[in-house]
């Protein structure tokens, strides 16, 4: 479709290549920066900070200001703050993985010793910087996990109707993991979410989705169909096929209105509104164009860069 220039992605074309350039150069600095933000973008806070990350990565690249940009790593100190605050509540688990390590170092047979793993982190951190991190935390805490491994058979069941649920766009489970597990449940339905960001949640925002959509109803007006309410959608269906065991069908995809915007816009839309006011009055240069919220700009498996 014909895009404003305030829709554009700034970095477009060739993101990926933008970005392994400013991660492989040599300035270590702004790969460090570049690395923090494109890691938080890709693995938590897509919708938040996709579109700043875009203005990012054509700044560290082109070494030409891009807009908002340089207001990012403020408010990502202020997320990683309150961050850190809530994990620290739960001493006994620093990285909020004990519960998979539990499990899959009890389910994986096999375990790295010191040797393999710096052999693989060798191997894996040039080409895959952004993934190598996650799967480094992986790794450490399958092998260290003090019990024996007692590894379960491969899970399966020709007459089970399981709903196997793929996300195109997670960074930690690949969509073709969805699909493997499909052909164990060959009686199963998958349902594809195209979504971003890692499994199908229920949304926090359902109450106000659902006033809005009576709201419309009442007016006899359409309602507004955005990416929070498909994702509503699509797990209204989840949880009516699991309490009723109908309207599931194999090969359904929930959609989305549009992909998640990554322009100027999108910066724009993330700023307050005495900012937006100030910068509207002397935007004349048109520096960085995007669209609105996050982007997963790829959604691959946790051990590949994202």
């Amino acid at each position: 479709r014909n895009m404003a220039p305030e829709e554009v992605c700034p970095a477009a074309p060739s993101v990926a290549t933008k970005t392994m350039k400013v991660l492989m150069g040599s300035n270590k600095t702004k790969a460090a920066q570049l690395l923090r933000l494109v890691q938080i973008s890709v693995f938590k806070y897509q919708e938040l900070f996709a579109p700043l990350a875009m203005a990012c990565v054509e700044q560290f690249y082109s070494g030409t200001e891009v807009y908002g940009c340089n207001e990012t790593f403020k408010l990502l100190d202020k997320l990683e703050s309150y961050d850190t605050n809530r994990s620290e509540a739960n001493e006994s688990d620093h990285f909020e993985i004990g519960i998979q390590s539990l499990v899959m170092g009890t389910d994986s047979a096999g375990r790295l010793n010191e040797e393999e793993f710096i052999t693989w982190w060798k191997a894996t951190k040039d080409g895959d910087p952004i993934g190598v991190k996650w799967a480094t935390t992986w790794i450490i805490a399958m092998g260290t996990w003090p019990a024996y491994a007692r590894p379960v058979p491969p899970v399966g069941d020709p007459a089970l109707r399981a709903v196997i649920i793929g996300n195109l766009h997670d960074p930690n489970t690949a969509y073709e993991n969805a699909q493997h597990m499909k052909k164990a449940f060959p009686e199963g339905y998958l349902v594809t979410w195209q979504g971003y960001g890692h499994c199908l949640k229920v949304t926090k925002h359902a109450t106000p989705l659902w006033r809005a959509y009576n709201e419309a109803k009442k007016n006899q007006t359409l309602p507004q169909y955005t990416n929070a309410v498909a994702k509503y959608a699509c797990m209204s269906k989840i949880l009516s096929y699991l309490d009723t065991g109908k309207g599931v069908q194999d090969g359904h995809t929930c959609l989305l209105p549009e992909p998640i915007p990554m322009g100027k816009a999108a910066v724009k839309a993330l700023q307050p509104d005495d900012d937006k006011d100030d910068d509207d009055g002397d935007d004349s240069s048109g520096s960085g164009d995007s669209s609105d919220n996050s982007s997963n700009s790829s959604g691959n498996s946790g051990n590949n860069s994202s």
